[in-house]
Order: structure tokens, then C-alpha cells, then sequence
């Protein structure tokens, strides 16, 4: 036995790697599980990832990092969920294996390095980045954060550098890294490399300037003099006033701490109650804030404690909302600042005589992480439980409703809808899925309602456009639908089904101007049947180009190959 633990140790990073590999097994159930949450839309509804050549069409404010890699997957594995869960879990271990790295750096304990391992990979905090596959973007952020760190530490600095720059592709948050950096070498160094600080800030400042202030990057800062206006465009925050968001710094912040510590009652999506009510609540996370801020001052000659809490502080202020990103709290964006736990961990198990106990914590982690994973087990599972822990959330009642809306109950989807909209009554995705489901019975009045009242709060809203489509096709209103579908192209150049939808129309014209052209012809009414025969022939030529253009732009599609076949056959039969 003690010749295996002088093994291990004198081998540590073989050992880490295999303890890596162990403390990933929790995972390994859902490789089955179905995509989540936002897996198909960003995946194979997004116009950015149908091709491999879109690689190169990739913004900045895109997070190419993540989106490279779901490009890549989407060409190899197609909608093969296993290969994609796979891929996030050999991510997770490669996260596992730079903490053990980073935590022997920093503190040379060897052992608790393995314990801060178990921590990390049983925080149930961690589930939803591994099991929602889009939301790998924090484990790259993660990935190439530790890495600049390790390299820093290690005075590696050019390469530091490089990581930096891949982090910051991975998710703009790694804005607060080189700050992070330079307190560690305040705290821990108590000197800095001052060429090594001058270069870094030039390529900070420099970054900084190319991606706020560049167009062609996607990225954008709102009008710091007029922000009531971009928090009401949109609509999240439609009737409150900047001030709110500081307002409720104080209990975001705890809510993160609480959520850090204390992983229970997690969800995917929190209701969030920002204005009125609530205010002793406010008030005592208000003084619990006050608290953090004097416990700094109170342990800033422990390097450990300080560093820890400066660490957690400095990571959560890219996800304060200052800088408006409109979603206020998510366990997933807790995936990097909890590296701070494991050093104020650290920290505590220098000061205790008996610590064997602290092993209590990964063991009570692992059984609460393994009630955890079994909800995301099916989409309908994980909303249910969302709604449950937080009837608020717009986003689960939403989805709760499409996924009885899918089973066929349309009473508990309409529910859920409507659940949806008490609590945002501009939440578009609901008001199109109520007009969805309207048409789905037939309602073809009230389903334009809904989608127009989408429309007027998002014109660009290419589904609800879609949906509007396919109403007025119904309708035979085909002047109309062709304008919709037009739109849509003119919003999204490679979309596949405004083409194959407009492309449809004008068949169907040309169908009903054949049609029109026999009847004249058995009336013997030869003028007019010439024009009704000569608008079908346009017609189907007009279709056939559109079916074209839609093929080049956007990839070949059987649908819109097989509708070409059926055009060529009739502009044949015209000829």
C-alpha cells in the first residue's frame, strides 16, 4: 500500500490524470440524454454551422471557440447526441486535470490537490455546463484561463499570452484575467514584471478597442448616457430603470456565493424578482455584501483568504450585468469562480488540527450531483423541475409547454404558455407558441394574431415571420406569404425553408394557373387560358430559380431537390 501512495506521488501528473478520468464516471449516465435546452437552435438552426466553410464566417462576438468546435461537429457526427456528450466529458476531464495542475502550483500539496479535484468534480453547480452541450463555452473559458495562469505562474509569459487570447475567444469574460493575474502577483509575489505587465496592457487596451469599437466583430457597448433605452428594447427590464440592475447587485452577488456553497435547489433558468417587495431580503444582502468587503480587509494578511475572495470578486463582475447581458444569474457562469472555493478551502485546512472530516463535503456534492444529473434525463424532466424550483421562470413554463405540446395535451401547454407570459408578457417565443398552437386547431385568425403581435415586438423574428408563411399559405393567400418568405430570405440569405417555402408558393401558383388554363380551355375561352397557362409557365420557371438559389446558399436539401424534379417535370410537359 505505501509503495502504491510512492507511486502515485512521485508520479503526479499520471496520477491526475487517472483520478481525473475516475471522477468523471458521474457523467458517463448521460451520454444518452437528448439536447437541451438551447442544443438545437444554436446547432442545426443556426445559419453559422451548416457548412464547414462557415468557420471562416465566424464573428468574434460569436465565441469561436465554441462555435468552431460545433461546426466541426455538427459536419462529423451529425445529430449523434452520444459523440457530442462525449466530447464535453473528455472536456471535463482535461478542466479536472488543469485544476489538479493549478491547485499544486499554488499551494504544493499534493494531497489536496486530489481532494480539490473531488470538490470541483462533484460541485452539481458544474452539471448543466457538461449536460447542456452548448454550453461548453465555460469549459473553454475554463480550459484556456488555467492554462494562462499556469503559465504565468511558471513566468511563461508569451505563452500566457497566447492562452489569453484563446480565452477571451472562447467567452469575453476572460476580459478580467490579466487583473486576476496581477493580484496574484501583488499577493503572492509582492513585485511585478513590469515589461511583461507594459506588453500585456498594450495588447489589453488594444483588444479592448478592436472588439468594442470594431463592427465586424459583433460586439457592442450600450450608450452608457441612454441605457433605460437598450434595457427596454430589450424587454427584459421593460418597465425598470438602470438604477434597478446596481440595486440588485448586493443579492445576485450572495445568490452566486449561496449557490457556490450551498449547491441546492439549482436550476437552468432562475426567476429573478428585481423591483418591488423583497426589501428586507435586499437589505440583508445588502450587509452581507458589506461583510465580503470587510472580511478582505480582515484576512488580507492571509495570501489564501485574500486571493480567494479577490478571485470570486473580480470573476463576478463580468456577470454583474453593469455591462448589460440580460441574463441575471446562472449556475453555469459559476464554473471558473469556483476555483476560488477550492483555495479559501485550502486556506481553512491550514488553520484545522483534524481535518480529516472535511472530506464530508465532495461525498455530500457527489450524492446531491447524482440526484441532480437524472433530471436532465429528458427535456420534459429538466422543465418540470425548473418550474418547479422556480415557477417564475419564463423560459421553463415555455419549454414545459412545448413539451406538452408535442405529446399532444394541449390544455397543459396552453397553461404553461400563458404561465410564461404572466411573468413577461412580451416573451416572444411564448406568443409564437401560443399562434402555433391556434393553427394547430385550425384557428387560422387568431394564429395570425399571435404572430403579427410577435413580429411587432421582434420584425426580424425569423420563426415568427416563418410561421406567419405558412398561415397565409394555408390561406391560399400566396401574394402575401411570398412577401413573408421573401422577408425571411432577406433576414437570413441561407435559410433553407424560406427558400423551399417561397420556391413551393410559386409551383402552387403556377398549379392553379394550369388549373385555371383547362377549365378555360374545356369553356373554349383559348385567350384566356392562353394567359392562365403562359402566368403558370413564369411560375414554375420563377420556382425553379428559387429552388436553385436555395440549394447554392444553403447547402443541398432533398426537400427542395425532389420539388425541382417536380418543376422540370412540368415546364417539360408546358414545353
Amino acid at each position: 500500500m505505501n509503495s502504491l501512495k510512492e507511486f502515485l506521488i512521485k508520479h503526479k501528473l499520471l496520477t491526475i490524470i487517472i483520478a481525473a478520468v475516475i471522477m468523471s464516471i458521474p457523467y458517463w449516465q448521460s451520454v444518452n440524454y437528448p439536447f437541451q435546452y438551447d442544443d438545437i437552435p444554436t446547432i442545426f438552426e443556426s445559419t453559422g454551422t451548416s457548412k464547414i466553410t462557415d468557420v471562416f464566417k465566424v464573428r468574434l462576438s460569436e465565441r469561436p471557440i465554441r462555435k468552431i468546435s460545433l461546426i466541426i461537429d455538427r459536419q462529423l457526427f451529425k445529430d449523434n447526441v452520444i459523440f457530442y456528450r462525449i466530447e464535453n466529458i473528455i472536456m471535463f476531464i482535461m478542466c479536472l486535470i488543469l485544476t489538479g495542475m493549478f491547485i499544486y502550483l499554488i499551494t504544493d500539496s499534493f494531497l489536496f490537490v486530489i481532494f480539490s479535484m473531488t470538490v470541483f468534480a462533484f460541485h452539481p453547480v458544474h452539471a448543466s455546463t457538461l449536460l447542456i452541450v452548448t454550453h461548453r463555452k465555460e469549459m473553454f473559458l475554463y480550459i484556456f484561463s488555467l492554462l494562462t495562469f499556469i503559465s504565468h505562474i511558471k513566468k511563461k509569459y508569451v505563452i500566457a499570452i497566447i492562452f489569453f487570447i484563446l480565452a477571451i475567444m472562447s467567452k469575453e469574460t476572460a476580459i478580467m484575467l490579466p487583473i486576476i493575474l496581477l493580484m496574484y502577483d501583488l499577493i503572492f509575489r509582492k513585485k511585478l514584471n513590469k515589461k511583461y505587465y507594459i506588453v500585456f496592457g498594450i495588447i489589453y487596451l488594444m483588444g479592448i478597442i478592436v472588439l468594442l469599437f470594431n463592427s465586424k466583430t459583433g460586439f457592442y457597448l450600450p450608450n452608457i448616457t441612454n441605457m433605460n433605452e437598450f434595457l427596454k428594447s430589450n424587454r427584459l427590464f421593460k418597465e425598470l430603470q438602470y438604477y434597478h440592475i446596481i440595486l440588485i447587485q448586493p443579492y445576485l452577488f450572495i445568490m452566486y456565493i449561496y449557490k457556490l456553497i450551498f449547491p441546492i435547489n439549482l436550476s437552468v433558468d432562475y426567476y429573478v424578482p428585481i423591483s418591488g417587495g423583497y426589501y428586507a431580503l435586499k437589505i440583508i444582502m445588502g450587509l452581507l455584501s458589506l461583510l465580503y468587503v470587510y472580511l478582505m480587509y480582515r484576512f488580507r494578511k492571509n495570501k489564501f483568504i485574500l486571493f480567494s475572495m479577490v478571485l470570486f470578486f473580480l470573476s463576478y463582475l463580468p456577470l454583474s450585468n453593469l455591462i448589460p447581458v440580460l441574463n441575471l444569474l446562472s449556475d453555469r457562469y459559476l464554473f471558473f469562480p469556483s476555483v476560488s472555493l477550492l483555495i479559501l478551502l485550502y486556506a481553512i485546512l491550514r488553520k484545522l488540527r483534524n481535518n480529516k472530516w472535511i472530506w464530508i463535503i465532495p461525498i455530500i456534492y457527489l450524492v446531491l450531483l447524482m440526484i441532480y444529473i437524472p433530471v436532465f434525463k429528458t427535456e420534459k424532466s429538466l422543465w418540470q423541475y425548473t418550474v418547479k424550483k422556480n415557477p417564475g421562470s419564463v423560459v421553463g413554463n415555455n419549454n414545459l409547454g412545448l413539451e406538452y405540446f408535442e405529446q399532444g395535451d394541449v390544455k397543459q401547454a396552453y397553461f404553461y404558455y400563458r404561465e410564461a407570459l404572466k411573468y413577461n408578457d412580451e416573451y416572444v417565443n411564448a406568443i409564437i407558441n401560443i399562434g402555433t398552437l391556434y393553427a394547430h386547431n385550425n384557428d387560422l385568425i387568431a394564429a395570425k394574431k399571435y404572430f403579427n403581435q410577435a413580429i411587432e415586438l421582434e420584425d426580424y423574428n425569423i420563426k415568427a415571420l416563418y410561421n406567419l408563411g405558412l398561415v397565409l399559405i394555408r390561406e391560399n393567400n400566396f401574394f402575401e406569404a411570398r412577401k413573408v418568405m421573401e422577408k425571411i430570405i432577406g433576414i437570413s440569405p441561407t435559410s433553407r425553408l424560406a427558400h423551399n417555402n417561397l420556391g413551393a408558393i410559386y409551383f402552387r401558383e403556377g398549379s392553379t394557373s394550369e388549373l385555371s388554363a383547362k377549365i378555360n380551355v374545356t369553356i373554349f375561352n383559348f385567350p384566356m387560358a392562353a394567359v392562365f397557362f403562359n402566368e403558370a409557365i413564369l411560375s414554375y420557371f420563377e420556382a425553379d430559380s428559387i429552388f436553385r438559389t436555395g440549394i447554392a446558399v444553403s447547402g443541398e436539401s432533398q426537400l427542395m431537390l425532389k420539388n425541382q424534379n417536380m418543376i422540370w417535370e412540368k415546364i417539360g410537359k408546358g414545353k
